[in-house]
């Protein structure tokens, strides 16, 4: 039996008019990220509010376009962690704002785990995308 789990409405009235200048404070962080305080406080949150807005247009996240804000985003988070491990020196990390990169989502990754494993996977969800629980995306990022 499988088990659907709607999605509620957003309003999308004027979203890529809103949403731009998110994602030019989110290109202008990354752009000094190397250099500036101010904007690695702010890189992170950035790049999760621009991802979020992409959701906001594309909600059932079947446009590459809204992975790669996901990725980018995940790229942050995980090159600021680590540059909060080291006491000297740099840190290098993958960042690309073309959108290279891997998604690694946890309730998806367990779900393609188990996918993988011959599990059948009984849920259908706009928050579960098919494309990606599928491979859909395979060879389309390189990581």
């Amino acid at each position: 039996m499988v088990t659907h789990i709607a999605r509620h409405d957003f309003a999308t009235v004027n979203v890529s008019e809103t949403m731009a200048p998110v994602l030019a404070s989110a290109e202008e962080a990354l752009a000094g990220l190397a250099t500036s305080e101010f904007d690695r406080y702010d890189a992170l949150a950035l790049t999760l509010a621009a991802a979020k807005w992409h959701c906001l247009q594309d909600p059932v996240a079947d446009r590459f376009t809204t992975w790669k804000a996901w990725i980018l985003a995940m790229q942050t988070g995980s090159a600021l962690f680590a540059a909060g491990r080291v006491t000297e020196g740099t840190v290098t990390c993958r960042i690309d704002v073309n959108g290279e990169g891997l998604v690694a989502l946890g309730p998806l990754a367990i779900a393609c785990m188990a996918r993988d494993a011959g599990m059948p996977i009984e849920v259908e969800s706009e928050y579960l995308p098919q494309e990606l629980l599928e491979f859909g995306w395979v060879g389309e990022v390189d990581a």
